[in-house]
C-alpha cells in the first residue's frame, strides 16, 4: 500500500492505494471521527460489491446505512442529491457523522455534492469503483451535478477525510470502462509527466488490451502515478485558480460533445479523447505545436483504441453551444488548455471561435 498525500490549508487528505484495502477504512475512519453513524452511497447494481465494506463497518461497531441511486448520468442532478439529503435527515445524521461514496463519478460527485451542503458539510470518504474515478474524480475535492445547459455547472470544492483507491474493485470493471479512466492517464502523460506517456508506449500492446489483473504491475503503475500527479497539481492550487486548469485539457471539446449528445452516446473517458485529439491539432494550426509531437499523441490515442471521431447524430451547433458555457470562458471567449510538448500545456486565451469551429468540423466521421 501507499499513501499519497494531499494538503490543502495545513491539512492532509490523504489517498490510501494499493489491494485489499477495505477492511482497513472501519480504523481510517477512527482517526478522523468518534461518530459511528455512516451512510455508503452507492449504485444498487454495486450493493453487492459494497456488502464487504457494510461487514468491516458492522464488526468495528459502526451503523452503516445504505443510500441508493440510479446509475447513469442523468442521475447526476439536483434532484438526486436532494434525495440523499432526505436520506440522510430520515437517518438524523449530524455534522460529525460520515458519508461514503461507493461507485464511480456520479456517485462521488453527487454524494460528494451532497455531503458539501448538508448541514453546511459533514464527513465525507471516497472509494472509488471505476478506473476514471480512481485516478481523476474522487481525487481533488470537486464535486457537482449537471445542468440540463452544461456538465457541472452546479458544485462546490469539498475535500473527503481521505479516499481509498483499491485496485481490487477493479477486478470485473468492463472494458468499455477501463479505456473511460484510461483516457484521463494518457492526459497526465500530456500534461505534466513526460515519462508516464513514454512508459504507456513502451507498453501500449499490454496496456490496450484492459486486463488488470494479469497485467496487474503496470497497471499498479499507472493508476499510482496518475493519483501522484493529480495530488501534486491539486496540492498546488485547490480551486482552479491557476495551475489546476491543466487537468482540463481534452475536456472543453469533450464536455461539448458529452452535452451535444445528451450524456448518453459517449462516456466521459471517450469524449476527452476526442477532445485531446481536438486540442492537439488546434495547438498544431496555432503553430504552438510541432506536428511531429501531435502525430504522436494522436498515434497513441489511436493505437489505444480510441473512436477519435463525433457521430454524425451530435450536432456541431450544439457541441459549440455548450463549449461557450465551459467553467474557462472568461468575458465570453474560449479558452483553451493546449500542449506545447509532450509534458508541457498552458491555457490558451481568445481563440478565434471560427477556428475552433473549424477544427471541431475536422473531427466528425
Amino acid at each position: 500500500m501507499k499513501t499519497i498525500p494531499i494538503k490543502i490549508n495545513f491539512k492532509n487528505h490523504p489517498v490510501h492505494v494499493g489491494v485489499n484495502l477495505i477492511a482497513k477504512v472501519p480504523q481510517w475512519i477512527d482517526n478522523e471521527t468518534a461518530s459511528r453513524k455512516v451512510a455508503i452511497v452507492t449504485h444498487p447494481e454495486l450493493v453487492n460489491l459494497a456488502a464487504p465494506l457494510m461487514e468491516a463497518l458492522r464488526d468495528s461497531d459502526y451503523s452503516p446505512s445504505l443510500i441508493t441511486i440510479p446509475s447513469g448520468e442523468s442521475s447526476k442532478s439536483m434532484d438526486t442529491a436532494m434525495r440523499i439529503i432526505d436520506q440522510l435527515l430520515e437517518h438524523q445524521f449530524e455534522r460529525k457523522d460520515t458519508v461514503i461514496s461507493f461507485g464511480g463519478g456520479v456517485v462521488g460527485d453527487t454524494a460528494a455534492f451532497a455531503a458539501s451542503i448538508y448541514l453546511r458539510g459533514i464527513n465525507l470518504i471516497h472509494i472509488p469503483t471505476t478506473l476514471l474515478a480512481q485516478v481523476d474524480s474522487a481525487i481533488g475535492g470537486k464535486t457537482g451535478v449537471n445542468h440540463s445547459k452544461g456538465k457541472n455547472l452546479i458544485g462546490t470544492f469539498y475535500q473527503p477525510l481521505f479516499t481509498v483507491v483499491d485496485f481490487t474493485l477493479l477486478a470485473t470493471l468492463p472494458e468499455r470502462e477501463i479505456k473511460c479512466g484510461l483516457a484521463e492517464i494518457v492526459k497526465y502523460g500530456i500534461i505534466g509527466n513526460a515519462g508516464l506517456f513514454k512508459y504507456i508506449e513502451t507498453h501500449v500492446d499490454k496496456i490496450k488490451a484492459c486486463n488488470i489483473t494479469r497485467d496487474s504491475d503496470i497497471w499498479a503503475h499507472l493508476i499510482t502515478r496518475s493519483v501522484a500527479d493529480k495530488a501534486q497539481v491539486v496540492t498546488q492550487d485547490e480551486k482552479e485558480s491557476g495551475r489546476r486548469e491543466i487537468l482540463n485539457f481534452g475536456h472543453t471539446i469533450g464536455h461539448g460533445v458529452e452535452a451535444a449528445s445528451g450524456y448518453g452516446r459517449y462516456l466521459h473517458g471517450e469524449a476527452v479523447a476526442i477532445g485531446m485529439i481536438g486540442a492537439t491539432r488546434l495547438a498544431e494550426t496555432m503553430g504552438f505545436l510541432d506536428s511531429k509531437t501531435a502525430i504522436r499523441i494522436d498515434n497513441l490515442i489511436l493505437a489505444l483504441g480510441y473512436d477519435t471521431t463525433i457521430d454524425s447524430s451530435v450536432t456541431l451547433s450544439e457541441v459549440m453551444r455548450a463549449m461557450r458555457l465551459d467553467k474557462k470562458v472568461r468575458n465570453g471567449k474560449m479558452r483553451f488548455v493546449l500542449p506545447f510538448g509532450i509534458g508541457d500545456v498552458e491555457t490558451v486565451s481568445d481563440i478565434d471561435e471560427l477556428m475552433v469551429t473549424e477544427i471541431i468540423e475536422g473531427l466528425y466521421a
